[in-house]
């Protein structure tokens, strides 16, 4: 397939035995992925523009995988979501993206510390986000102003 740019995965596939042309592709959705199936995915789709994924959680093994370094130079869009509505953290802990425009996820990716990782995550990264989106199954206003104060440079921020 090397024509191959797009990539819609609707089910609950095993990625890790795919045989796909990763690096070639460009957009990319997977609505069900094991956090330790994302890594080498990643690390081979680099020309990635837009990712979206819905991480879910094997076991409480995948939590506590420490994910390798992975660097995605073009990518403007990442959505992330979790369909099982369970805490996973260290998703972004390793991703540079300087490209990055748009970053959608849960809140509970983050952590105890929801700001100091993504302000982390910014700094490795070095990328200038205009869209921040924090998902919450209860959104606080009180969030909203901690977001825009520690990142008064991003332009819309939505909780």
């Amino acid at each position: 397939a090397p024509l191959l740019r797009t990539l819609i995965i609707r089910d609950e596939s095993d990625l890790s035995s795919m045989v796909m042309p990763w690096v070639q592709l460009t957009s990319l959705t997977v609505e069900l992925v094991f956090t330790h199936e994302c890594a080498p995915i990643l690390q081979q789709a680099s020309n990635l523009i837009s990712c979206t994924l819905g991480i879910i959680r094997e076991s409480s093994v995948d939590n506590a995988l420490r994910l390798p370094d992975i660097r995605l130079p073009f990518l403007r869009t990442l959505r992330i979501s979790n369909p099982h509505r369970e805490p996973i953290t260290g998703v972004v802990d390793t991703l540079v993206a300087p490209r990055l425009r748009t970053l959608q996820m849960p809140k509970k990716f983050l952590g105890e510390e929801p700001i100091e990782a993504l302000a982390s995550f910014i700094s490795r990264s070095g990328c200038t986000l205009q869209l921040l989106r924090i998902t919450s199954q209860y959104p606080r206003v009180s969030d909203l102003r901690l977001y825009r104060s520690a990142f008064p440079s991003i332009k819309k921020i939505e909780i």
